[in-house]
């Protein structure tokens, strides 16, 4: 499933003329760069081509950025949780958290652990959106590319 949605990527970010920016690209290369360092480590198995399996960590990088871009700006995952959204949300659920204390050394000990919980919330809110949308991005690439299993998905 993972190599027909790569692909499909590849196909649909050609055809509507995506290319990485210069930055993206060099994140592709960075993970290149790293899988080819790892090569000779005790890690390493019998038979291991290191070459072959740092072009593939690159390709499947390359692949999500351009889902990412599939999806548009506000598909990334990875942009945090900004300080308005963790007070809107503080404001909306503040019967969730124990009252903040009124010295200020221990408010401020208080709320960091409240804002911490805040962001981890947000964080899983917005991958669990991503996947989602991510998941109905493959879905629709798929349909349109007609794919025909030869084997049942899930079945080795």
């Amino acid at each position: 499933d993972r190599a027909i949605a790569r692909e499909l990527t590849f196909q649909a970010a050609k055809a509507r003329g995506l290319i990485l920016a210069p930055e993206q690209q060099a994140d592709v290369e960075r993970v290149l760069a790293e899988a080819l360092a790892r090569a000779g480590t005790p890690y390493t198995l019998p038979g291991y081509n290191a070459e072959a399996q740092a072009a593939f960590e690159a390709r499947e990088r390359e692949a999500q950025l351009l889902q990412n871009l599939l999806l548009g700006e506000t598909g990334s995952p990875a942009a945090p949780a900004t300080d308005e959204q963790i007070q809107q949300y503080y404001a909306a659920h503040a019967s969730e958290f124990s009252p903040l204390p009124r010295k200020a050394e221990a408010r401020e000990q208080a709320w960091l652990l409240v804002e911490s919980d805040i962001r981890a919330k947000l964080a899983a809110a917005a991958q669990a959106r991503y996947d989602e949308k991510r998941l109905r991005l493959i879905a629709e690439l798929e349909s349109q590319a007609q794919v025909e299993y030869l084997v049942a998905p899930g079945n080795p």
